[in-house]
């Protein structure tokens, strides 16, 4: 059993435009998705896809741990809560 502990995991915003974005013009942004971020949890997931048995843990505030905890689970990684 391998443990990974990250003290400040991370979830990463990904803004998607159609376009270039321009300077000083009004970029609409197309579509926002949310990822993992952080060396520790992004070491969790790869053993994770390798069957490798492990647990993410890490300290993260109340406000965004139902993001990270769905995305964790998207990955089939295994955590503390």
């Amino acid at each position: 059993m391998i443990f990974t502990f990250t003290l400040n995991p991370a979830i990463d915003k990904i803004l998607k435009f159609n376009f270039p974005i321009k300077k000083r013009e009004n970029n609409k942004i197309e579509e926002i998705n949310y990822d993992v971020g952080g060396k520790a949890t992004h070491v969790s997931i790869i053993l994770s896809q390798l069957g490798v048995k492990n647990i993410a843990i890490g300290f993260l505030g109340s406000k965004n741990w139902a993001i990270l905890k769905e995305l964790l689970k998207s990955y089939g990684v295994s955590f503390f809560s």
